[in-house]
């Protein structure tokens, strides 16, 4: 028989799917959680939706229709799991697109400014540890948040665990490439704390010299409503320039040795310069200021600890600094093309990985060293949505489609679906014995490199 007459099953589907007694993950599988996935998906976005507008009666006719078609004619139908979420996103943002043509930004807005609270935390560490452990060390904890990142989707926010165990981990093999390379790919998933530590991860490779170029390849529209955008993209760098950092209340606590009188009348004092959340009793400082100049100017009673408190706002000071500097080298990194931007149409349809067009690989990952695939709908594309039993799983490298195979890929992966990939298979047999729904949980996780065929 003649590639003609073939399916595209036949055409497409590497002989390894078959030997390894793979199946494609359906709404109607019992051995997986796809049909409660796209169920918890659905009701998690249209409750944000209706959270977020006031929709007229046609258009929640329009939405329960839809709501309804998805549970009777597709949830109970043998339907790909891709494919019904393709459906879903599709005429959903169809349906809502007239109230607001960026759906969902208080929902970025309140991510992207939490995301940022959390990553500054952690840049003064950053510093210290390219002092003592090199760039490389940096890289690599930036990668471990981008992987934990993925926990943010509304399918499996409320029954995530934290990730405990690394399985697989090439994130060494993975940063040597990078240092050989002058450009990566980063295909994104979701704003907020991954898009953030994205952005992150770009500026730290470029400003440390060791990559010429990174680009970032986004939704052009939504696929699920965390996804990121070209919009998200800017307005996330936007919010680095503008960045204000909140000062927690409690972070003075031990200043003030459980003096609570004490810490509350400084607390005060310290309100009036700034506007205070008082259900989290965080400040945001006036930013004409700096928390140091507000402190001085501060008539103080408690000279013995001034100094201590001091030192903890003029921390803040630094912070805040940092973040707005890499902001603006973000932006100036995308002025000169250092960073680039693309929202190819492919990423927003339910094709497979080894269904992407040629001239996406011919224009852009044909240039790339390596090319990193976020989040777990990524992977499920790339592993072609397939299930597999523990004592069947493929290695990483049996999974890259033929298309792709001349290419570097990583995977940064938090193990959250049947897609059972990168797994020794004693291990994954072990873990079955303990835990059947170990797979599903998030607790696990994967670092995984696909070193292209020479």
């Amino acid at each position: 028989m003649s590639d003609m007459n073939k399916s595209d099953d036949e055409v497409k589907t590497p002989d390894f799917f078959h030997i390894y007694e793979s199946s494609t993950i359906t709404t109607t599988d019992k051995g997986t959680k796809a049909g409660k996935i796209i169920q918890g998906y659905v009701e998690e976005t249209l409750k944000e939706a209706r959270r977020e507008y006031r929709f007229r009666d046609e258009t929640e006719r329009k939405l329960r229709r839809l709501q309804e078609r998805l549970k009777y004619d597709f949830l109970h139908t043998h339907m790909p799991f891709v494919r019904v979420m393709a459906f879903f996103s599709n005429e959903f943002y169809k349906i809502v697109k007239q109230w607001n043509p960026k759906p969902f930004e208080n929902m970025r807005v309140q991510e992207t400014q939490l995301g940022l609270q959390k990553v500054t935390s952690r840049l003064l560490e950053f510093e210290e540890m390219v002092e003592t452990d090199g760039v490389e060390s940096v890289i690599s904890e930036i990668l471990l948040q981008i992987m934990l990142a993925s926990k943010f989707d509304p399918s499996h926010m409320t029954e995530m665990e934290d990730c405990t165990v690394i399985e697989t981990d090439q994130r060494k093999e993975s940063i040597e490439i990078m240092q050989q390379g002058s450009r990566i790919d980063i295909v994104s998933d979701n704003f907020g704390m991954e898009l953030i530590w994205s952005l992150v991860l770009a500026d730290q490779l470029l400003t440390s010299g060791m990559l010429k170029r990174v680009a970032f390849h986004v939704k052009k529209e939504p696929f699920a409503f965390t996804d990121a955008t070209r919009a998200d993209f800017f307005s996330t760098i936007l919010d680095f320039t503008e960045f204000e950092y909140q000062l927690d209340k409690y972070a003075f606590g031990g200043i003030f040795k459980n003096d609570i009188a004490k810490l509350d009348r400084f607390w005060q004092k310290l309100s009036r310069f700034g506007e205070l959340d008082k259900s989290t009793f965080k400040i945001t400082l006036n930013c004409e200021q700096s928390g140091a100049d507000i402190l001085r100017g501060l008539d103080l009673d408690f000279p013995d600890i001034k100094d201590a408190v001091l030192d903890i706002v003029s921390r803040y000071d630094e912070i805040n600094t940092k973040i707005m500097a890499m902001g603006r080298r973000l932006m100036a990194y995308v002025d000169d093309e250092r960073i680039i931007v693309e929202d190819d149409p492919f990423w927003t349809t339910d094709g497979y990985l080894e269904q992407i067009p040629d001239d996406i690989i011919r224009r852009h990952f044909q240039k790339s060293d390596l090319i990193l695939f976020l989040g777990a709908f990524n992977f499920r594309r790339l592993n072609r949505d397939r299930y597999w039993k523990a004592d069947k799983n493929p290695l990483f490298q049996d999974i890259i489609p033929f298309s792709l195979r001349h290419l570097n890929i990583f995977v940064p992966r938090l193990i959250k679906a049947e897609t059972l990939v990168g797994v020794p298979r004693e291990r994954a047999i072990q873990l079955d014995a303990e835990n059947p729904k170990w797979n599903t949980t998030g607790g696990h996780g994967a670092f995984m490199l696909f070193k292209k065929d020479l």
